[in-house]
């Protein structure tokens, strides 16, 4: 690595962030196989920025954040361009930079100055490792979320999420007119059903949440054997039934999920609650042998609707576990174990099943996703599982009367939740 720009950049950073440079230090730059092709870095097969016209892109990426605004938030540095750019504007007063991988960035800081961006006094400059959250209005480059690095990696996922979700909005906008017509036809139903406020169960402090990961398959007979209170997601009834595992609570939110209730007899049904969100397919809803709950969570798909203004809604971020997770915490749970909740492929398995005959279905190996396990390793996993995750660790933050507990270290490892010891 040359001297020329870099140890003049290394130089503000060590007047300014001196806890910083001590990370660029320590920085195995060496580990990373990078190129110089006319405009701009290639890093480990990745192009950094646009090699035609960096400053167009740059200001494509800006457009995220209003002319207006006092502050802004850039994650991945590129190569400088937007925090030159953005300094540009009257409005602003604060520029938060944040460095997602300190190897790339030292070769960033290696082949041109950055004295304009480093040196301004509205500049902030971070490490990812330290941020827990994103804050707004930001931008992100692209490729230095493929790039960040491995502990950088929730803050990557969260951003990613965040850049996503304008597409995730406009899907339903697209499929807003079926969603709706489905929840309508199901008002009758919402009108009748109770409410979860009325809820008529005897709830201990410990309460067990039963997903459909294949770690569920570790726990199955103990549960058999000791009987706690369970919430059992949809997707996780088979499993359990097989074993001889009564839940004390059921709980389905999707559409198209009768094919997991069909061929269970109802008499093994007809004493448990079932609590529901109005998109389930009404099959279910004219099936159910049992008691049913009405409630629903606070997006967009059940806005407008007068029928749910006496019932009690749930957090859910598009998962069933973010609402069966936020029932327990709304029963005054004090211990929320999760059992299955892997958010993941363990062993490359994505479900439990009663004798763990589950057949490999996505290994780390051909993924192109992946999160840290509770052992430190890297596993297999999805884009929406990652999401669910996130947004799973950020409500658990949330909630300071209950402690959360997780039942494997073969799931992936949930921030603020601790192996449960049976």
């Amino acid at each position: 690595m040359t001297k020329s720009c870099l140890e003049e950049n290394l130089a503000i950073i060590e007047e300014r962030w001196p806890k910083l440079y001590q990370e660029l230090q320590i920085a195995d730059y060496q580990a990373l196989q990078v190129q110089t092709i006319e405009n701009t870095l290639v890093i480990n097969s990745i192009q950094l920025t646009s090699n035609y016209n960096r400053i167009a892109e740059a200001e494509l990426q800006l457009s995220r954040i209003p002319k207006e605004s006092e502050q802004a938030f850039i994650y991945g540095t590129g190569l400088g361009d937007s925090a030159e750019l953005i300094l540009q504007r009257s409005s602003l007063k604060e520029l938060h930079v944040v460095i997602l991988n300190p190897a790339v960035f030292l070769h960033v800081i290696n082949v041109k100055e950055h004295i304009v961006w480093l040196s301004d006094k509205k500049t902030h400059l971070h490490l990812g490792t330290n941020l827990n959250d994103v804050y707004m209005p930001f931008m992100a480059n692209p490729a230095e979320l493929i790039l960040a690095d491995d502990r950088s990696i929730k803050l990557r996922d969260r951003v990613s999420l965040e850049l996503n979700n304008d597409f995730i909005q406009s899907h339903y906008l697209e499929k807003d007119g079926e969603i709706k017509n489905s929840i309508l036809n199901n008002l009758d139903f919402v009108k009748i059903d109770k409410s979860i406020s009325q809820l008529n169960v005897n709830v201990p402090q410990q309460i067990f949440i039963a997903a459909a990961g294949p770690t569920l398959e570790e726990h199955l007979q103990w549960l058999a054997k000791n009987k706690p209170f369970i919430i059992c997601l949809d997707a996780a009834l088979t499993t359990l039934l097989s074993t001889n595992i009564i839940p004390n609570i059921i709980i389905s939110i999707d559409k198209r999920v009768f094919h997991l209730f069909k061929n269970i007899p109802k008499a093994q049904l007809k004493g448990i609650p079932l609590v529901y969100f109005p998109y389930v397919e009404r099959t279910l809803l004219e099936f159910w042998p049992g008691e049913r709950y009405c409630s629903y969570s606070e997006t967009r798909m059940y806005q407008g609707i007068g029928e749910l203004s006496d019932k009690t809604s749930l957090f859910s971020s598009g998962s069933v576990i973010h609402p069966a997770v936020d029932l327990a915490v709304y029963l005054r749970a004090k211990e929320i174990i999760l059992l299955g909740a892997d958010f993941s492929f363990p062993n490359g398995k994505g479900h439990a099943t009663p004798d763990g005959s589950g057949k490999s279905e996505l290994d780390i190996k051909s993924a192109k996703h992946w999160v840290f396990n509770g052992l430190g390793q890297k596993v297999a996993t999805m884009a929406n599982f990652k999401g669910y995750l996130r947004d799973l660790e950020k409500y658990i933050a949330k909630q300071p009367n209950s402690n959360f507990f997780t039942g494997s270290q073969l799931s992936a490892k949930i921030e603020g939740v601790s192996l449960w010891k049976k």
